[in-house]
């Protein structure tokens, strides 16, 4: 396992191997790496796709707690979505912060009704439409130039 500590929170991610790993199945060698991650799971594919930007084609976080990255977001190379609920002000707040300070080609997803948990069946639809959208483009390598969408 690879740890990385970022400083200002003293958080400690850990990042399995896992994907890694399948790079070299013969069943999986072929296929393009992805990283999602979930609130402070979004730490974790940011610091994971840092770890091996050869291999990891795009990144996506979902509510991310974007922020506890905030020293390592100008050094991520993959294209990165963030996916933020309209109804949560301050991840919301963080998640722009953060457009500011990434290098990279990204695009900041708001769902203006959405609660912070995407309980509601038809925002959490309209997140996983975005989603394959975004992956099935970063993964053909097809770039999209608009960096900040609202749904």
């Amino acid at each position: 396992m690879a740890r990385e500590k970022l400083h200002e929170e003293n958080l400690i991610v850990e990042t399995p191997d896992i994907s890694l790993g399948a790079l070299h199945n013969e069943r999986t060698a072929g296929l393009d790496v992805a990283y999602f991650g979930v609130g402070v799971g979004a730490v974790a594919a940011l610091v994971a796709a840092l770890q091996k930007p050869e291999l990891v084609y795009t990144v996506a976080c979902q509510g991310g707690r974007v922020d506890l990255a905030r020293d390592i977001l100008p050094e991520v190379k993959p294209p990165v979505l963030l996916t933020v609920a309209g109804q949560d002000g301050a991840i919301k707040q963080i998640n722009e912060e953060a457009v500011d300070m990434l290098k990279v080609e990204h695009r900041l997803v708001v769902v203006p009704q959405a609660s912070s948990s995407f309980a509601e069946q038809h925002e959490l639809d309209t997140v996983a439409r975005r989603l394959r959208h975004w992956l099935s483009h970063r993964m053909q390598g097809t770039a999209n130039p608009h960096p900040v969408t609202t749904i």
